[in-house]
């Protein structure tokens, strides 16, 4: 406790006691994707678990396929475990997920991280549209025909 003099007294003034409470805010992380199936559909209302290493997260996607869940800031990879078909929980996906800033979905090297965190791409992430990256988006997409014209979507991002 302080004690101050005033010039013109004699006796000690005390100064009330403050209190105050300091909050700090932690960063916050998000892990979001949208996940579609075999007929670019979203895969709505499906049974999913993030493996996040110390915890693992449940729940079930969106209306349009989204999985939107607070991770870790200092996450850098998971594995996410989805069970398509909801009368049999036997029938599970289970895909390696590399979480982190990704360069945007339009350019090559953004597309191949994307790719690569699906598990659909092994190759180095280069920036060059080579035969792993068309054929990597032609199982993607499903399409024989020239891949590049689909719009790999943004949400693909995992952070």
């Amino acid at each position: 406790m302080w004690f101050l003099f005033p010039i013109w007294s004699r006796r000690p003034y005390v100064l009330p006691q403050i209190k105050s409470t300091i909050e700090i805010q932690r960063p916050k992380r998000y892990f979001s994707t949208q996940l579609f199936g075999p007929n670019n559909k979203p895969l709505s209302d499906i049974k999913y678990e993030l493996n996040l290493g110390q915890e693992t997260i449940a729940g079930q996607t969106d209306g349009e396929g989204r999985i939107h869940e607070p991770i870790p800031v200092d996450c850098q990879s998971a594995t996410l475990s989805i069970w398509p078909n909801s009368d049999d929980n036997r029938i599970k996906k289970t895909l390696p997920v590399q979480i982190g800033a990704l360069d945007p979905a339009d350019t090559v090297t953004g597309m191949q991280q994307r790719l690569k965190n699906i598990g659909l791409y092994q190759g180095q992430v280069d920036g060059e549209m080579g035969p792993m990256t068309h054929s990597a988006l032609k199982r993607v997409l499903n399409e024989p025909e020239k891949p590049e014209t689909k719009e790999l979507h943004s949400t693909n991002q995992g952070n």
